[in-house]
């Protein structure tokens, strides 16, 4: 077995490249002007046969569309995943996972988070005051 050892580099225009410590990695780079001549039919049949990239499913892209409505709305928010989950009650791996599209929130979670999205102060708000009452009655 060979290990090639390999990292991404981003530059500051947004591209990407993989950097490898293998002298014959020439395979790993891409042939933008190959894929500009491409029509858009070529682009999907050839995505369809790539045995290592298989299409997303609709569930995927679903998925992958939550994911990332929920890290936007932490994000304009100004929250780390930490601060978003003491404000609002979440637990921090479960929240870790809808981010990274591993789960997706149950019914009452996702309808707390169209709520945040509405109106966070108000929920944060009814948060604070539930986690009140829940320790004075403790007391």
């Amino acid at each position: 077995m060979t290990i090639i050892h390999a990292s991404i580099q981003y530059d500051d225009e947004g591209n990407t490249r993989v950097v490898t410590d293998d002298p014959e990695s020439d395979h790993l780079r891409t042939d933008w002007d190959r894929l500009a001549s491409m029509t858009d039919e070529e682009l999907r049949r050839n995505a369809e046969d790539d045995p290592d990239a298989p299409p997303l499913t609709d569930d995927q892209r679903a998925r992958l569309r939550l994911a990332s409505s929920i890290r936007n709305l932490r994000h304009d928010l100004g929250l780390t995943p930490e601060e978003f989950c003491d404000r609002f009650g979440f637990d921090l791996p479960s929240f870790r996972d809808w981010e990274r599209g591993r789960r997706v929130p149950d019914a009452p979670s996702e309808i707390l988070l169209r709520l945040i999205a509405q109106q966070p102060d108000l929920v944060a708000h009814v948060v604070k005051e539930a986690r009140t009452r829940r320790a004075d009655a403790a007391d």
